[in-house]
Protein backbone atom coordinates (compact mmCIF):
# COMPACT_ATOMS: atom_id res chain seq x y z
CA UNK A 1 0.00 0.00 0.00
CA UNK A 2 1.26 3.50 -0.88
CA UNK A 3 0.22 6.97 0.24
CA UNK A 4 -0.81 9.24 -2.62
CA UNK A 5 -1.71 12.92 -2.82
CA UNK A 6 -5.14 13.54 -4.35
CA UNK A 7 -5.05 17.33 -4.54
CA UNK A 8 -5.82 17.34 -8.27
CA UNK A 9 -8.83 15.05 -7.75
CA UNK A 10 -10.16 17.33 -5.00
CA UNK A 11 -9.72 20.43 -7.14
CA UNK A 12 -11.59 18.75 -9.99
CA UNK A 13 -14.40 17.68 -7.65
CA UNK A 14 -15.04 21.28 -6.56
CA UNK A 15 -14.43 22.78 -10.04
CA UNK A 16 -11.26 24.57 -8.91
CA UNK A 17 -8.90 22.83 -11.33
CA UNK A 18 -8.42 25.52 -13.94
CA UNK A 19 -5.48 27.06 -15.77
CA UNK A 20 -3.07 28.80 -13.37
CA UNK A 21 -4.41 27.14 -10.21
CA UNK A 22 -0.95 25.95 -9.13
CA UNK A 23 0.44 29.51 -9.31
CA UNK A 24 -2.66 30.84 -7.54
CA UNK A 25 -2.26 28.41 -4.63
CA UNK A 26 1.47 29.18 -4.41
CA UNK A 27 0.92 32.94 -4.40
CA UNK A 28 -1.88 32.89 -1.81
CA UNK A 29 -0.22 30.39 0.54
CA UNK A 30 3.31 31.81 0.14
CA UNK A 31 4.58 28.31 -0.67
CA UNK A 32 7.10 27.66 -3.42
CA UNK A 33 5.34 26.94 -6.71
CA UNK A 34 7.43 23.83 -7.35
CA UNK A 35 6.26 22.33 -4.05
CA UNK A 36 2.61 23.00 -4.90
CA UNK A 37 3.21 21.44 -8.32
CA UNK A 38 4.64 18.33 -6.64
CA UNK A 39 1.49 18.00 -4.50
CA UNK A 40 -0.73 18.61 -7.54
CA UNK A 41 1.03 15.90 -9.59
CA UNK A 42 1.38 13.40 -6.72
CA UNK A 43 5.18 13.58 -6.88
CA UNK A 44 5.86 14.26 -3.19
CA UNK A 45 8.52 12.11 -1.55
CA UNK A 46 8.07 13.64 1.92
CA UNK A 47 4.87 15.29 3.17
CA UNK A 48 5.35 18.68 4.87
CA UNK A 49 2.70 19.42 7.50
CA UNK A 50 3.22 23.17 6.96
CA UNK A 51 2.61 22.89 3.22
CA UNK A 52 -0.36 20.58 3.79
CA UNK A 53 -1.86 23.03 6.32
CA UNK A 54 -1.48 25.91 3.89
CA UNK A 55 -3.21 23.99 1.10
CA UNK A 56 -6.04 22.98 3.45
CA UNK A 57 -6.63 26.60 4.50
CA UNK A 58 -6.69 27.69 0.86
CA UNK A 59 -9.18 24.96 -0.04
CA UNK A 60 -11.39 25.87 2.93
CA UNK A 61 -11.51 29.50 1.77
CA UNK A 62 -12.57 28.28 -1.67
CA UNK A 63 -15.54 26.40 -0.27
CA UNK A 64 -14.22 22.89 0.38
CA UNK A 65 -15.88 21.62 3.60
CA UNK A 66 -13.47 21.48 6.55
CA UNK A 67 -14.74 17.97 7.34
CA UNK A 68 -13.06 16.72 4.15
CA UNK A 69 -9.66 18.13 5.03
CA UNK A 70 -7.00 16.88 5.05
CA UNK A 71 -8.49 13.41 4.59
CA UNK A 72 -9.60 13.93 1.00
CA UNK A 73 -6.12 15.10 0.01
CA UNK A 74 -4.40 11.98 1.34
CA UNK A 75 -5.29 8.57 0.03
CA UNK A 76 -3.89 5.08 -0.24
CA UNK A 77 -3.09 3.24 -3.42
CA UNK A 78 -3.09 -0.55 -3.50
CA UNK A 79 0.03 -2.32 -4.72
CA UNK A 80 0.21 -3.26 -8.39
CA UNK A 81 0.08 -6.92 -7.42
CA UNK A 82 -3.15 -6.43 -5.50
CA UNK A 83 -4.64 -4.52 -8.40
CA UNK A 84 -3.76 -7.43 -10.70
CA UNK A 85 -5.32 -9.90 -8.24
CA UNK A 86 -8.62 -8.01 -8.06
CA UNK A 87 -8.95 -6.80 -11.67
CA UNK A 88 -10.80 -9.90 -12.98
CA UNK A 89 -13.47 -9.36 -10.29
CA UNK A 90 -13.40 -12.92 -8.97
CA UNK A 91 -10.81 -14.75 -6.89
CA UNK A 92 -10.86 -18.52 -6.40
CA UNK A 93 -8.71 -20.07 -3.68
CA UNK A 94 -7.86 -23.76 -4.05
CA UNK A 95 -7.05 -25.91 -1.00
CA UNK A 96 -6.24 -29.59 -0.71
CA UNK A 97 -8.94 -31.56 1.13
CA UNK A 98 -8.05 -34.89 2.69
CA UNK A 99 -10.40 -37.77 3.32
CA UNK A 100 -9.35 -40.82 5.28
CA UNK A 101 -10.47 -44.00 3.56
CA UNK A 102 -10.20 -46.34 6.52
CA UNK A 103 -13.00 -46.87 9.03
CA UNK A 104 -14.10 -45.63 11.47
CA UNK A 105 -13.04 -42.21 10.15
CA UNK A 106 -13.84 -42.81 6.47
CA UNK A 107 -16.32 -39.93 6.34
CA UNK A 108 -13.98 -37.36 7.86
CA UNK A 109 -12.72 -34.55 5.65
CA UNK A 110 -10.00 -32.09 6.62
CA UNK A 111 -7.71 -29.37 5.33
CA UNK A 112 -4.37 -28.23 6.69
CA UNK A 113 -4.75 -25.64 9.44
CA UNK A 114 -1.73 -23.75 8.10
CA UNK A 115 -3.18 -23.68 4.57
CA UNK A 116 -6.52 -22.52 5.96
CA UNK A 117 -4.75 -19.70 7.84
CA UNK A 118 -3.20 -18.43 4.60
CA UNK A 119 -6.56 -18.67 2.81
CA UNK A 120 -8.20 -16.68 5.62
CA UNK A 121 -5.50 -14.02 5.26
CA UNK A 122 -6.27 -13.70 1.56
CA UNK A 123 -9.99 -13.29 2.29
CA UNK A 124 -9.24 -10.65 4.92
CA UNK A 125 -6.86 -8.69 2.67
CA UNK A 126 -9.35 -8.77 -0.19
CA UNK A 127 -11.98 -7.24 2.10
CA UNK A 128 -9.97 -4.11 2.96
CA UNK A 129 -10.97 -1.19 0.67
CA UNK A 130 -7.58 0.53 0.97
CA UNK A 131 -5.83 -2.66 -0.17
CA UNK A 132 -7.93 -3.36 -3.26
CA UNK A 133 -8.66 0.18 -4.41
CA UNK A 134 -11.96 -0.52 -6.19
CA UNK A 135 -14.93 -2.78 -5.63
CA UNK A 136 -14.41 -5.97 -3.68
CA UNK A 137 -13.95 -9.07 -5.81
CA UNK A 138 -16.07 -12.16 -5.36
CA UNK A 139 -14.02 -14.68 -3.37
CA UNK A 140 -14.68 -18.43 -3.62
CA UNK A 141 -13.06 -21.44 -1.98
CA UNK A 142 -12.61 -24.66 -3.94
CA UNK A 143 -11.34 -27.94 -2.52
CA UNK A 144 -9.10 -30.41 -4.33
CA UNK A 145 -9.82 -33.81 -2.76
CA UNK A 146 -7.27 -36.49 -2.01
CA UNK A 147 -7.92 -39.73 -0.16
CA UNK A 148 -5.64 -40.69 2.71
CA UNK A 149 -4.98 -44.39 3.19
CA UNK A 150 -2.39 -44.95 5.91
CA UNK A 151 -1.64 -48.42 4.59
CA UNK A 152 -1.42 -47.61 0.88
CA UNK A 153 -0.60 -43.89 0.78
CA UNK A 154 0.66 -42.85 -2.63
CA UNK A 155 -0.21 -46.12 -4.36
CA UNK A 156 -2.32 -46.30 -7.51
CA UNK A 157 -5.44 -47.02 -5.50
CA UNK A 158 -7.02 -44.65 -4.50
CA UNK A 159 -4.38 -42.29 -5.94
CA UNK A 160 -5.42 -42.80 -9.59
CA UNK A 161 -8.96 -41.55 -8.97
CA UNK A 162 -7.64 -38.48 -7.18
CA UNK A 163 -5.47 -37.69 -10.21
CA UNK A 164 -8.47 -37.87 -12.54
CA UNK A 165 -10.48 -35.58 -10.26
CA UNK A 166 -7.62 -33.08 -10.09
CA UNK A 167 -7.18 -33.10 -13.86
CA UNK A 168 -10.84 -32.18 -14.25
CA UNK A 169 -10.51 -29.34 -11.70
CA UNK A 170 -7.38 -28.05 -13.46
CA UNK A 171 -9.13 -27.90 -16.83
CA UNK A 172 -12.09 -26.11 -15.24
CA UNK A 173 -9.71 -23.61 -13.62
CA UNK A 174 -8.05 -22.86 -16.95
CA UNK A 175 -11.41 -22.67 -18.78
CA UNK A 176 -12.58 -19.98 -16.34
CA UNK A 177 -9.23 -18.18 -16.10
CA UNK A 178 -10.25 -15.10 -18.13
CA UNK A 179 -12.56 -13.89 -15.38
CA UNK A 180 -10.80 -15.26 -12.33
CA UNK A 181 -7.62 -14.97 -10.31
CA UNK A 182 -6.66 -18.46 -9.12
CA UNK A 183 -4.70 -18.92 -5.90
CA UNK A 184 -3.29 -22.35 -5.01
CA UNK A 185 -2.18 -22.96 -1.43
CA UNK A 186 -0.16 -25.93 -0.20
CA UNK A 187 2.46 -28.28 -1.65
CA UNK A 188 1.79 -31.06 -4.15
CA UNK A 189 1.63 -33.52 -1.24
CA UNK A 190 -1.68 -32.00 -0.12
CA UNK A 191 -2.84 -29.93 -3.10
CA UNK A 192 -2.59 -32.02 -6.25
CA UNK A 193 -3.61 -29.02 -8.36
CA UNK A 194 -0.12 -27.59 -7.81
CA UNK A 195 1.37 -30.65 -9.53
CA UNK A 196 -0.72 -29.96 -12.63
CA UNK A 197 0.16 -26.26 -12.65
CA UNK A 198 3.92 -26.90 -12.40
CA UNK A 199 3.83 -29.75 -14.95
CA UNK A 200 1.92 -27.57 -17.41
CA UNK A 201 4.28 -24.62 -16.88
CA UNK A 202 7.38 -26.71 -17.61
CA UNK A 203 5.73 -29.08 -20.13
CA UNK A 204 6.24 -32.37 -18.30
CA UNK A 205 3.99 -35.15 -17.09
CA UNK A 206 2.30 -34.59 -13.71
CA UNK A 207 2.97 -37.20 -11.01
CA UNK A 208 5.84 -38.67 -13.07
CA UNK A 209 9.17 -38.59 -11.18
CA UNK A 210 12.31 -37.28 -12.85
CA UNK A 211 14.11 -39.97 -14.79
CA UNK A 212 17.30 -39.04 -16.61
CA UNK A 213 17.12 -35.27 -16.37
CA UNK A 214 15.60 -32.49 -14.33
CA UNK A 215 12.41 -31.11 -15.88
CA UNK A 216 11.69 -28.38 -13.31
CA UNK A 217 14.29 -25.90 -11.91
CA UNK A 218 13.21 -26.47 -8.30
CA UNK A 219 12.67 -29.67 -6.37
CA UNK A 220 11.42 -31.00 -3.04
CA UNK A 221 13.25 -33.82 -1.30
CA UNK A 222 10.76 -35.45 1.05
CA UNK A 223 11.33 -36.54 4.63
CA UNK A 224 10.71 -40.13 5.65
CA UNK A 225 7.56 -39.03 7.47
CA UNK A 226 6.09 -37.25 4.41
CA UNK A 227 3.46 -38.65 2.08
CA UNK A 228 5.46 -40.09 -0.80
CA UNK A 229 3.40 -38.55 -3.58
CA UNK A 230 4.95 -39.19 -7.02
CA UNK A 231 5.85 -35.82 -8.49
CA UNK A 232 7.63 -34.17 -11.42
CA UNK A 233 9.40 -31.92 -8.90
CA UNK A 234 9.66 -34.00 -5.75
CA UNK A 235 10.76 -37.33 -4.34
CA UNK A 236 12.77 -39.15 -1.71
CA UNK A 237 16.17 -38.57 -3.34
CA UNK A 238 18.11 -35.49 -4.42
CA UNK A 239 17.22 -34.01 -7.83
CA UNK A 240 18.78 -35.62 -10.87
CA UNK A 241 22.51 -34.90 -11.34
CA UNK A 242 23.02 -34.06 -7.66
CA UNK A 243 25.16 -36.84 -6.20
CA UNK A 244 25.75 -35.42 -2.72
CA UNK A 245 24.09 -36.80 0.41
CA UNK A 246 20.30 -36.59 0.36
CA UNK A 247 19.10 -33.37 1.95
CA UNK A 248 15.45 -32.92 2.88
CA UNK A 249 14.10 -29.55 1.84
CA UNK A 250 13.75 -27.43 -1.29
CA UNK A 251 16.48 -27.39 -3.94
CA UNK A 252 16.74 -24.93 -6.83
CA UNK A 253 19.10 -24.12 -9.70
CA UNK A 254 21.14 -20.94 -9.24
CA UNK A 255 22.19 -18.57 -12.05
CA UNK A 256 25.17 -20.82 -12.85
CA UNK A 257 23.00 -23.91 -13.21
CA UNK A 258 24.13 -25.51 -9.96
CA UNK A 259 21.71 -27.03 -7.47
CA UNK A 260 21.45 -25.06 -4.22
CA UNK A 261 19.86 -26.54 -1.10
CA UNK A 262 17.45 -24.88 1.30
CA UNK A 263 17.72 -27.58 3.96
CA UNK A 264 14.86 -28.33 6.29
CA UNK A 265 15.86 -28.24 9.94
CA UNK A 266 13.00 -28.74 12.33
CA UNK A 267 12.07 -25.50 14.15
CA UNK A 268 15.26 -23.85 12.82
CA UNK A 269 15.12 -23.31 9.06
CA UNK A 270 12.97 -24.09 6.06
CA UNK A 271 11.91 -22.76 2.65
CA UNK A 272 8.96 -22.32 0.36
CA UNK A 273 8.07 -21.27 -3.18
CA UNK A 274 5.84 -18.63 -4.78
CA UNK A 275 4.81 -18.99 -8.44
CA UNK A 276 3.06 -16.30 -10.48
CA UNK A 277 1.70 -16.74 -13.98
CA UNK A 278 0.10 -13.66 -15.55
CA UNK A 279 -1.49 -13.21 -18.96
CA UNK A 280 -1.63 -9.45 -19.80
CA UNK A 281 -4.02 -10.12 -22.69
CA UNK A 282 -6.79 -11.73 -20.63
CA UNK A 283 -5.72 -10.22 -17.26
CA UNK A 284 -5.83 -13.74 -15.83
CA UNK A 285 -3.50 -14.44 -12.92
CA UNK A 286 -2.48 -17.67 -11.21
CA UNK A 287 -0.58 -17.65 -7.92
CA UNK A 288 0.72 -20.71 -6.10
CA UNK A 289 2.43 -20.59 -2.75
CA UNK A 290 3.63 -23.40 -0.56
CA UNK A 291 6.22 -24.31 2.00
CA UNK A 292 8.20 -27.49 2.42
CA UNK A 293 6.32 -27.92 5.69
CA UNK A 294 2.86 -26.68 6.64
CA UNK A 295 4.41 -24.24 9.07
CA UNK A 296 6.45 -22.73 6.29
CA UNK A 297 3.41 -22.42 4.02
CA UNK A 298 2.11 -19.97 6.61
CA UNK A 299 5.47 -18.17 6.68
CA UNK A 300 5.43 -17.92 2.86
CA UNK A 301 1.93 -16.45 3.03
CA UNK A 302 3.09 -13.84 5.53
CA UNK A 303 6.05 -13.00 3.31
CA UNK A 304 3.72 -12.58 0.34
CA UNK A 305 1.46 -10.11 2.17
CA UNK A 306 4.34 -8.13 3.65
CA UNK A 307 6.30 -7.75 0.39
CA UNK A 308 3.65 -7.43 -2.32
CA UNK A 309 5.72 -5.11 -4.50
CA UNK A 310 8.67 -7.50 -4.32
CA UNK A 311 6.66 -10.13 -6.20
CA UNK A 312 5.36 -7.90 -9.00
CA UNK A 313 5.61 -7.75 -11.91
CA UNK A 314 6.73 -11.29 -12.75
CA UNK A 315 10.22 -10.87 -14.24
CA UNK A 316 10.25 -13.43 -17.07
CA UNK A 317 8.25 -13.05 -20.30
CA UNK A 318 7.57 -16.15 -22.34
CA UNK A 319 5.03 -16.65 -25.14
CA UNK A 320 3.08 -13.55 -24.18
CA UNK A 321 2.91 -14.36 -20.47
CA UNK A 322 4.78 -13.05 -17.46
CA UNK A 323 6.17 -15.64 -15.07
CA UNK A 324 7.89 -15.41 -11.72
CA UNK A 325 9.23 -18.14 -9.44
CA UNK A 326 10.57 -17.12 -6.03
CA UNK A 327 12.32 -19.20 -3.39
CA UNK A 328 11.67 -17.96 0.16
CA UNK A 329 14.21 -19.05 2.78
CA UNK A 330 13.56 -18.72 6.51
CA UNK A 331 15.49 -18.94 9.74
CA UNK A 332 13.06 -19.40 12.61
CA UNK A 333 13.46 -17.81 16.02
CA UNK A 334 13.86 -20.14 18.96
CA UNK A 335 10.69 -20.75 20.88
CA UNK A 336 10.46 -19.44 24.42
CA UNK A 337 8.12 -20.15 27.29
CA UNK A 338 5.96 -17.20 26.26
CA UNK A 339 5.82 -18.20 22.58
CA UNK A 340 2.73 -20.06 21.45
CA UNK A 341 3.68 -23.60 20.54
CA UNK A 342 2.56 -23.31 16.92
CA UNK A 343 3.35 -19.63 16.30
CA UNK A 344 5.50 -18.81 13.26
CA UNK A 345 8.37 -16.63 14.47
CA UNK A 346 10.75 -15.73 11.62
CA UNK A 347 14.18 -14.45 12.61
CA UNK A 348 15.54 -13.98 9.09
CA UNK A 349 14.10 -14.33 5.60
CA UNK A 350 15.51 -14.16 2.11
CA UNK A 351 13.73 -14.01 -1.27
CA UNK A 352 15.48 -15.43 -4.33
CA UNK A 353 13.99 -14.93 -7.79
CA UNK A 354 14.90 -17.83 -10.06
CA UNK A 355 17.28 -16.73 -12.80
CA UNK A 356 15.58 -15.81 -16.08
CA UNK A 357 18.03 -17.73 -18.27
CA UNK A 358 17.70 -20.85 -16.14
CA UNK A 359 13.90 -20.69 -16.32
CA UNK A 360 13.94 -20.25 -20.08
CA UNK A 361 15.95 -23.45 -20.47
CA UNK A 362 13.10 -25.34 -18.81
CA UNK A 363 10.23 -23.75 -20.74
CA UNK A 364 9.28 -25.84 -23.70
Amino acid sequence: MKIEIRLKNLLQKYKLDRHGVIKQIADETKVDRHKISAYYNNEVSKISLDVLAGICLWLKRKGVPATELPGSILGTRPSQLWQAVTTPGRVTIYLGEGQQTEPPAAAWRWISRRDATVAASFVRELSIPSEIGGSRPQVNLEYVPFRWDTKNAGTKKPFAKDIRNTKRIFHQMRANSCGTTSILIGSQRVNYLLEYLVADLFNCEPFCPQNRQARVPFYQVYRESDRKVPSCFGGMKNPWCRKSATVAGIHYLDDKGNWTSCQWKENKQDAGVIIELYDPGTKSLEIALFGFSGRTTEAVGNQFFQNKDRFWPPPVQFKGKQIGVYICRFDFAERTRTTKAEAVQVKKSDIISLDENIMRKFFR
